[in-house]
């Protein structure tokens, strides 16, 4: 563990949140656009 990721947790936090958000919202877009195409 390198503590230089401690000084900057907050920093790394809302990254890590970001990078979380965005692969969900895309796995999200991407099962219901493979949804929509099974259907049609």
């Amino acid at each position: 563990m390198h503590p230089d990721f401690i000084s900057i947790g907050p920093l790394t936090i809302h990254v890590y949140g970001l990078m979380m958000a965005l692969g969900f919202v895309g796995g999200l877009a991407n099962w219901v656009w493979l949804g929509k195409r099974d259907a049609s």
